[in-house]
């Protein structure tokens, strides 16, 4: 299968497409979107956000699970 080049601003366009659609094409609630467990939501604005707290199903925080460390700590059995 031949290799397809596609350029970042393409990319772009169809991460914008894909957000719109989810959000039934509104450009506000696109900017206003608060699905952290979507793969895209770092991208949804035109550009990489940094600081993105990305969430588990359950609640916790993926990047460093902060939520599990927390909760680790406070059920620990004192000896």
């Amino acid at each position: 299968m031949p290799k397809v080049k596609v350029t970042k601003k393409e990319l772009w366009r169809a991460i914008r497409k894909q957000c719109l659609d989810c959000v039934c094409g509104s450009s506000e609630a696109v900017r206003f979107c608060k699905d952290l467990n979507c793969s895209l939501y770092p991208y949804r604005l035109g550009r990489v956000e940094k600081k993105v707290e990305m969430k588990d199903s359950r609640g916790m925080n993926t990047p460093d699970n902060e939520g599990v460390k927390a909760q680790i700590s406070t059920n620990r059995v004192p000896k």
